[in-house]
């Protein structure tokens, strides 16, 4: 089992969402954005099983491959949100699934997400907020 000093773990700083962004980036100089093929789209489910295992290193490390891969897309924000939820982060966990859901609130009006699918993320925020 590694510890957290054996982790290369990014952290966000306030709010600076951009610095984020580009650190992972850096963490991952392979996944170039918007050019990987739709099997990038399985780290969101790797993610979600990962957490479901208790394995939120695990989660963190899909997520934050889907944040670089898709930076427009709201998907990768929320797991990492979620993630860091379970983890205690609140203050990070807060940045991020707000973004998601400024992110999927323009996909909305664009008819790329449902509103039940929006409402239930606006739920998760809530529950974030609350912790």
């Amino acid at each position: 089992m590694s510890t957290k000093e054996d982790t290369d773990e990014i952290r966000i700083e306030s709010d600076n969402l951009k610095e984020f962004v580009k650190k992972l980036l850096k963490k991952y100089p392979d996944i170039k954005p918007h050019k990987e093929d739709d099997w990038d789209w399985t780290w969101s489910d790797e993610g979600y099983d990962a957490m479901e295992g208790g394995d939120f290193q695990l989660a963190e490390y899909k997520f934050e491959q889907l944040i670089v891969a898709e930076p427009d897309h709201f998907e990768g924000y929320e797991g990492l949100a979620l993630a860091y939820q379970a983890e205690g982060r609140k203050s990070e966990a807060i940045i991020l699934i707000d973004h998601a859901v400024k992110l999927a609130n323009k996909l909305l009006k664009l008819d790329g997400i449902d509103r039940e699918a929006l409402n239930d993320m606006i739920v998760e925020q809530r529950d974030i907020h609350d912790m």
